[in-house]
């Protein structure tokens, strides 16, 4: 049986974190990014870190995945989707693979890890992040925004308009139900690979020990 592909909530809360940290009208070849879409499969594809080539063979660029962060966050498991950049009516302008790595600590705390490509003349909205930190000649930078998941029949309100316009907040459609959640993440670009840590805000882990994590991947 093939596996099921599905818009998992990991998926959606990394697509809706890639379009906070782009401006409203992106250029990609001289076209418009207006969003993401993306899928893969709805259980993880790798449980052990010894495996990951498995995963990685599939894609055309070379990642920094580390086994393990200082501050007790273990690899857990990993997954490959495939993704793509869209114009507003819809039309596929690139399409790339990429990893959802999750690890996790002794507390069962979970943290994700997301490595995309870098697309050509993508222009990043400086005014989402908060924190900036330059590692062996690389900024990384973090931020906190949150995310309203809603069906894909939702309809925005002007209360959902306003909060997009004025503050680091997304509406992300394909939930089963309306439900808000605040996260924190930390970004980095490095040798024409994105990375993107996330975690919820209701987690232990803070913009700054992020940015700190993040610096394992300039090493």
């Amino acid at each position: 049986m093939k596996p099921k592909h599905i818009l998992t909530k990991r998926r959606m809360i990394v697509l809706a974190t890639a379009c906070c940290l782009l401006f409203a009208s992106v250029c990609y070849a001289a076209t418009k990014i207006a969003f993401y879409e993306g899928h893969g499969p709805s259980q993880p594809q790798c449980t052990e870190y010894d495996a990951l080539s498995d995963l990685t063979d599939d894609l055309n660029y070379n990642a920094v995945i580390p086994k393990s962060f200082a501050n007790g966050y273990d690899f857990a498991n990993a997954t490959l989707f495939n993704e793509a950049a869209k114009d507003d009516a819809g039309n596929t302008i690139t399409e790339y693979k990429g990893l959802d790595i999750v690890y996790t600590n002794a507390k069962a705390e979970e943290l994700t890890l997301s490595i995309t490509p870098v697309l050509e003349s993508e222009e990043k909205n400086g005014s989402f992040y908060d924190k900036t930190k330059s590692v062996n000649g690389i900024d990384i930078q973090s931020a906190s925004y949150t995310i309203k998941f809603v069906p894909p029949d939702y309809q925005k309100t002007e209360d959902d308009m306003t909060r997009e316009a004025n503050e680091n907040f997304t509406v992300s459609y394909g939930s089963d139900t309306i439900e808000e959640i605040s996260y924190i993440c930390a970004s980095l670009d490095r040798a024409g690979v994105h990375y993107l840590l996330t975690v919820e805000d209701a987690g232990s882990l803070t913009g700054d020990e992020l940015l700190d994590m993040a610096s394992a991947l300039t090493e």
